[in-house]
């Protein structure tokens, strides 16, 4: 039995007991904790912290505030990122844009800065410096220092750009650091003679202003990649421009794109060279200083032009452009840059200001090159022409780059505006922060609250490690150098930062599902930076995106295959998979997931940590992509992982887009797909994976837990799709319990009986929901059987159960371990069950059990039992149609039951009753109908 609170006096047990009772003024107090992690200090730098909030609470952003540890208000900007779009479209998630100072990080418990969220304030409604304004043709931002302009009709990204030099408000043509003119921006060179592409010549480019705030502005713009023949290939792009109230720097995203959608099948990407250019509107001859990344900074005047090279990990130069001679050299070791913040810039000023750039993460995605030539175009060299791509472990001799067909690749690239006065210090610096920017980090108990940001509920265990060493950047692992190992080497743009094993072979067999959840446990910014790396790593290296993408509208055209398992390509499948064949000397580097390895759950919880939008621009594409799934009937890859991997993924798509149809289909493919392929008598669908008939526990498991995902995301807004779900997933827990034991592959129907398998691993989460939503103590105890020692001589599962640290099994588990059920008591079975049959419609009468809540109803043409049977006479309950009423139970009273049936036959029917901590009654008497 659920006692009931008033909420706010629960609002307040929280913040007092969970956060900071000295702070406890307002309803809200989530603190913020600010680490430094380059150990250079931070002045006011721009940081986004995504905060989760609880369910039907808040429903707009017009409130909320942020302090610092005086309690003095700070300018912060608020967002929604994502709700709870299911139930009541209430605020889920917060992304909050702010600018923290905060001293170096020097040792443990250093370089931290305190800010708390409040929810008594007045939300972005502040003055700010940041101004934006859009026309047909121009978008003008200022920020305070800067005034830039994007020209939509001649896209080159940054059009001019003024420095306020004398701190006037007013930007004049002396204070122009960057010109237009038509070569500015993205440039393109092909494979072949004269296939030089530039951004501003597309009339196709679709611009939108994503964010107007006091605190940032971001701009995004997109052209589509077009595919008609090998020697008529126009290369897709995507930018993001982000500007900062108060700031002289600008962000620039830019995401090279090969995912045409104008032809059935298409092809890769070959090029030399792509680059981002900008005239620089300085004196002749201005001074040139380079970050080599190891402290040290070379200087020179401009000359005949310079340029940075990171030609390898480990391996960086400067060379003269004419003649074409090494200046300077740095070679830092791999323990050095595992362990060390590296910031490598260029950086061109003449005596009144100048402007530096700088690529972020530039030596773990190499080949990366900064320039200044001899006319004053400074250079970011995303893909240089001096080098090509990496494959089979060795620089490319063709001398070209490829995108695999559906691969996007983006990278960062910051420019820096500044007066003449700028010193070494302050550019070396920058460059290190903007590799490693401070990190927000929130109580693990505000996640455990909320229960917002995780699957299958969201809870949290609460008994995790004490003892957390403070760790500010990720120390990437010496075997990942390893250039002579594919299968461990994680440099390079087409490696950092993936699970490079399955690069080329995404079904290999081991392993199971990753998380990056371990920042919550640990607030730890390099398990921050991990989530970052990883997550983005996914969207970077793999070739599993089509931009634009519509279901409605492209699906019959392109018919995105439905059966992507030991598929070279999510496209249409056929062999070969492109239109034609690799050029000589190239060959494929990287295939997308298949479902049986569709493990995407990293990607959208990075989601959750960072508030990266362009993993929100590839789940509009997910959601697109899964509605054709959800759709068709299923062929080829029928296992129950790949389809518990697929339905996880359209999941995330929806919690990220909101996409609410999503929904409507998986509820349909639930009831209409799923249900009928479970075997009535048995429980089990047969998973025909492996050339094994029957059913292994690690395959239902995954599958249990999508489904329990999407039960969660709908309870208490949609009791019927919830009412189809628990009936599968009962009969699932039914055969785990009667015949399964968490084994490996088992034949039910055959009357095998199994042993406990370790790799039944995914099902023990599934089974700790499910005594927890039923309080089938029966569960419970087969759970521990397992976990403690095995079951029928099997053994215990592999993985972690002993303490949650953010990693994919065992939360859910520990956390019921940890929280034994208060309310272990059920309610009383309905015994006085009546139901009459007119016509089509059914009565349904019975007493309201005391503690009833909510009722479960379920019927079908054969006597039911309670008890799993595999008596063809009868009828296992789970196995049943299924009701859910929306009847408030009234305990004591009579209530009734109506229903429409076009059977013809009489029916069985039988209610179980709910209390409101999800105890499950026993079930009522069988009640019979007349004909």
């Amino acid at each position: 039995m659920r006692s009931r609170h008033n909420f706010s006096i629960f609002f307040c047990i929280v913040f007092i007991a969970a956060l900071d009772a000295k702070h406890c003024q307002a309803s809200l107090n989530v603190p913020l904790t600010v680490k430094e992690t380059a150990g250079v200090g931070a002045k006011a730098y721009p940081i986004t912290s995504v905060v989760p909030l609880p369910y039907g609470t808040y429903y707009d952003i017009n409130k909320f505030r942020l302090v610092d540890a005086s309690g003095a208000t700070i300018p912060a900007q608020f967002d929604v990122l994502n709700r709870w779009w299911g139930k009541d479209n209430s605020v889920r998630h917060v992304k909050v844009n702010f600018q923290p100072t905060v001293k170096a990080f020097t040792r443990k418990g250093t370089g931290i800065s305190k800010y708390f969220l409040k929810d008594d304030g007045f939300g972005n409604d502040f003055v700010t410096s940041l101004k934006v304004t859009e026309t047909a043709n121009v978008i003008t931002v200022m920020t305070g220092p800067l005034k830039f302009t994007t020209n939509k009709k001649r896209f080159t990204i940054l059009d001019e750009v003024w420095l306020d030099q004398n701190n006037d408000q007013v930007f004049q043509e002396w204070e122009k650091v960057i010109k237009s003119g038509h070569k500015n921006g993205g440039i393109f060179i092909g494979r072949l003679p004269n296939d030089i592409q530039l951004d501003s010549s597309r009339k196709d480019i679709t611009f939108k202003i994503e964010e107007s705030g006091p605190m940032r502005t971001v701009i995004r713009a997109e052209a589509l990649t077009k595919y008609y023949d090998t020697e008529n290939h126009t290369h897709g792009f995507a930018v993001r421009i982000y500007a900062y109230a108060n700031k002289p720097f600008i962000k620039i995203d830019y995401q090279l794109q090969n995912s045409a959608k104008n032809k059935t099948w298409a092809w890769p990407l070959y090029f030399e060279e792509m680059k981002l250019d900008f005239a620089l509107d300085l004196n002749n001859n201005p001074t040139v200083r380079v970050g080599l990344g190891d402290g040290t900074v070379y200087q020179r005047q401009r000359g005949n032009g310079l340029y940075l090279a990171q030609e390898f990990h480990d391996v960086t130069n400067i060379y003269d452009m004419q003649p074409n001679d090494v200046l300077e050299s740095a070679t830092l070791s791999a323990d050095f840059l595992s362990k060390n913040v590296t910031g490598k810039f260029i950086d061109v000023a003449d005596s009144d200001r100048g402007v530096a750039a700088m690529i972020r993460y530039f030596w773990q995605t190499w080949p990366n090159g900064l320039s200044i030539d001899s006319q004053n175009k400074l250079s970011i060299d995303l893909f240089p022409n001096w080098s090509a791509q990496w494959h089979e472990r060795r620089i490319s001799p063709t001398g070209l780059y490829w995108l695999e067909d559906m691969q996007h690749v983006y990278k960062e690239v910051l420019l820096y505006f500044h007066s003449a006065k700028t010193s070494n210090d302050e550019l070396k610096n920058l460059a290190k922060t903007f590799q490693y920017p401070p990190v927000a980090a929130l109580p693990t108990d505000w996640y455990s609250q909320t229960r917002a940001t995780l699957d299958m509920g969201g809870l949290i265990p609460a008994n995790l490690s004490k003892s957390i060493p403070d760790k500010r950047i990720y120390t990437y692992p010496l075997p990942m150098f390893n250039h002579s190992r594919p299968n461990k080497y994680n440099f390079n743009w087409d490696n950092f930062l993936v699970d490079v094993r399955r690069k080329k072979a995404p079904a290999n067999a081991g392993g199971w599902a990753y998380s990056v959840t371990r920042f919550l446990v640990t607030q730890n910014p390099s398990d921050f930076y991990y989530a970052e790396q990883f997550g983005v790593g996914e969207l970077n290296v793999r070739p599993q995106w089509v931009a634009g993408y519509d279901y409605q509208n492209d699906f019959e055209r392109l018919k995105l295959t439905q059966h992507p398992y030991f598929g070279w390509s999510w496209r249409k499948q056929k062999k070969p998979h492109l239109d034609a064949p690799y050029l000589n000397g190239t060959g494929n580097d990287v295939k997308p997931r298949d479902d049986q390895h569709g493990w995407f759950y990293h990607v959208e919880e990075t989601y959750y940590i960072t508030g990266n939008p362009w993993i929100r621009d590839w789940y509009e594409f997910v959601g697109e992509f899964r509605k054709g799934t959800l759709d068709i009937p299923r062929t080829g890859d029928n296992s129950s992982r790949g389809i518990g991997h697929m339905l996880a993924n359209a999941l995330q798509a929806y919690r990220v887009t909101g996409d609410t149809t999503i929904i409507d289909k998986m509820s349909k493919y639930i009831s209409s797909n799923l249900r009928k392929s479970q075997r009535p008598y048995y429980g089990f669908r047969n998973s025909l994976c492996c050339g094994r008939y029957g059913e292994s526990g690690m395959q239902a498991g995954y599958l249990l837990r999508a489904i329990i995902s999407f039960m969660e995301e709908i309870k208490g807004k949609n009791w019927q799709a919830y009412a189809e779900a628990f009936q599968f997933v009962s009969g699932y827990m039914a055969w785990n319990y009667n015949f399964s034991n968490f084994s490996n592959y088992i034949d039910a129907s055959a009357g095998e009986v199994g042993a406990s398998n370790g790799t039944a691993l995914t099902f023990v989460d599934p089974q700790a929901w499910y005594y927890l939503h039923t309080g089938k103590r029966e569960y419970l105890d087969h759970l521990n059987r397992y976990m403690e020692g095995g079951i029928n001589g099997g053994a215990k599962p592999y993985g972690n159960f002993g303490k949650w640290k953010g990693q994919f099994e065992g939360r859910y588990a520990q956390f019921i371990r940890e929280n034994p059920k208060k309310d272990t008591v059920r309610p009383p079975a309905i015994a006085d069950l009546i139901a009459v049959r007119k016509g089509p419609d059914v009565s349904l009468v019975w007493t309201a059990p005391p503690d009833a809540f909510r009722y479960h109803i379920v019927f079908g043409e054969k006597p039911i039992s309670e008890h799993t049977t595999t008596d063809k006479s009868l009828m296992n309950w789970w196995a049943a149609n299924v009701i859910a009423s929306d009847l408030m139970a009234k305990p004591g009273s009579k209530q009734t039951l109506s229903f429409s049936s076009n059977s013809s036959t009489a029916l069985y029917l039988a209610v179980f009753s709910f209390d409101e901590n999800d105890n499950m009654s026993a079930m009522s008497n069988v009640a019979c109908t007349n004909r």
